[in-house]
């Protein structure tokens, strides 16, 4: 199996998963006030608390430290990545709270 196929076959999972979730959804609330259409459901989808972007914060030490340059790049090396790291870490923290906000539609309360 190649990496393709085991990528399509992931994709394929997920999709039917997603589908299932849907029709529980539907029957569930098929005669209460949930969400039957598309468009309630989209409305329903914005009143999700909202979490901008974090934007990149530069650690990095731009000052000349005259003779001691060497000890501020070899510093920049670590400030950089845990540039880099706050801001990966922060945008997946954000993406995985709308991922359980959206998940929390289809459980059962």
């Amino acid at each position: 199996m190649t990496k393709s196929d085991k990528a399509n076959l992931v994709i394929n999972v997920f999709a039917i998963i997603i589908a299932l979730l849907f029709i529980a959804n539907y029957i569930r609330l098929a005669n209460s006030t949930g969400f039957l259409t598309f468009e309630s459901f989209i409305r329903q989808c914005s009143t999700f608390s909202q979490f901008p972007l974090t934007n990149f914060i530069d650690l990095r030490i731009l000052a000349d430290w005259g003779i001691f340059n060497f000890f501020r790049d070899f510093l920049n090396i670590f400030s950089t990545l845990l540039s880099v790291g706050l801001y990966l870490g922060a945008n997946v923290m954000n993406a995985l709270w709308f991922v359980i906000q959206f998940v929390s539609i289809f459980i059962v309360v």
